[in-house]
């Protein structure tokens, strides 16, 4: 009995290290929008953005990972916001 219980310890911890995981997502131009990765991102994510033009107003709202592939560079206006922070 205990065996069986150390099996299925064992395989629920693997189960959930697996969910666990950080995914990725790719956006490129006749594809995925950045906006749309972003949308199924949660924290931890990666976000990789193939070389293209991207016309779109993006909001971070998770802590993720953006990589740009083939160099990739930004323009635009820029603006940062953060809430939630408190002082003691």
């Amino acid at each position: 009995m205990v065996r069986l219980c150390s099996l299925t310890l064992v395989f629920l911890l693997l189960l959930v290290s697996a969910s666990a995981q950080a995914a990725t997502y790719t956006a490129s131009p006749g594809g995925l929008s950045i906006q749309d990765c972003l949308a199924q991102a949660v924290a931890g994510d990666t976000i990789e953005i193939e070389p293209g033009t991207y016309p779109e107003s993006l909001a971070i709202d998770v802590p993720l990972t953006l990589v740009g592939l083939g160099g990739a560079s930004c323009s635009g206006w820029f603006e940062r916001s953060v809430s939630g922070v408190g002082g003691g």
